[in-house]
């Protein structure tokens, strides 16, 4: 993933400067960030992403007007293949890592903040739906020629039981906190400054039930913890969050409801990113288990004991 040098220019004149120096601070396949150095003695940050991520600068704007914090957008713009670039303000460097507080008190700032036109939506229906879109993903994958059925079986096996769940278990999806949601709340995405912790990385957010975000908050690449799930939400009652919040829903209680379909959300999205971004089959095998894993997972809240 790259910007064009003179997309940058035209950023840096619309906030009156020119650019002096780039220096790159993190690159993706999709997207990348790095810290300019403008003539003025100024820096900003310039972060550009995939059409796909391209909701972010509206994203930023529409939190920051509703009082969640978050860094200014200073100026943005759309490339000719659809990729967005935009400039944000410099935090500065983190004095500390964010603590179990600090995400309470985001994830309550950021559940507030209202709806907005243009991003997904993850309601009752969209949930429900989820194994059955994965399902014809992996379908589409073989097709490909990749995730071939004597590899997958499991995985087929266990989507098709969250098929036959999934209509009781995503009743109670809209009890509050249901409103815009991170996707990605992850320690990594809370910037803490001398003026308080900043949230970044809003590229995913989607308008759906909040407590996904509680899961996320310990990352994917371990086996799920529930019970870090109910510290974050006991955490999250005391910073001010909707008593709804740990209410039971689809007959579960709401730290197994949360896992498990945040579990399958994941797997959803993975196998669609597989099938549309990744551009070599190396990885293949592990992906394999590592989605499967996250069923076993998704089952083990989701299903009857």
């Amino acid at each position: 993933m790259a910007v064009r040098p003179e997309t940058v220019q035209a950023l840096a004149e619309q906030i009156g400067a020119a650019v002096s120096t780039r220096e790159k601070v993190r690159v993706w396949s999709m997207s990348g960030v790095e810290r300019l150095h403008l003539d003025d003695g100024r820096t900003v940050i310039l972060k550009y992403a995939v059409e796909r991520f391209g909701a972010e600068p509206a994203i930023l704007r529409h939190a920051a007007s509703h009082n969640v914090p978050v860094p200014a957008v200073l100026a943005s713009t759309v490339q000719p293949d659809g990729s967005a670039a935009f400039l944000l303000e410099d935090l500065g460097e983190q004095i500390r890592d964010a603590t179990l507080h600090d995400a309470a008190q985001a994830a309550v700032a950021v559940h507030r903040c209202p709806p907005m036109d243009g991003i997904p939506v993850l309601d009752q229906a969209a949930l429900e739906a989820l194994p059955t879109k994965a399902l014809r993903t992996l379908e589409q994958l073989q097709a490909a020629g990749r995730w071939q059925e004597a590899d997958t079986n499991g995985i087929r096996k266990a989507l098709q039981r969250l098929e036959g769940l999934a209509s009781h278990r995503a009743t109670g999806a809209e009890l509050p906190p249901f409103g815009l949601c991170h996707s990605e709340f992850h320690p990594t995405s809370l910037h803490v400054t001398d003026r308080g912790p900043y949230l970044l990385d809003l590229a995913r957010a989607f308008t759906g039930p909040g407590l996904l975000d509680m899961v996320s908050w310990q990352g994917t690449g371990d086996p799920m913890n529930l019970g870090k799930v109910t510290q974050l939400l006991n955490a999250y009652m005391d910073a001010g969050g909707p008593e709804e919040a740990l209410a039971d829903r689809g007959g579960l209680p709401a730290h197994r409801w949360a896992g498990g379909w945040f579990k399958l959300w994941v797997t959803e999205w993975f196998l669609e990113a597989t099938l549309k971004y990744a551009a070599t089959t190396e990885h293949d095998d592990s992906n394999q288990l590592g989605t499967l894993r996250d069923l076993k997972e998704a089952l083990e809240c989701l299903a009857d004991t």
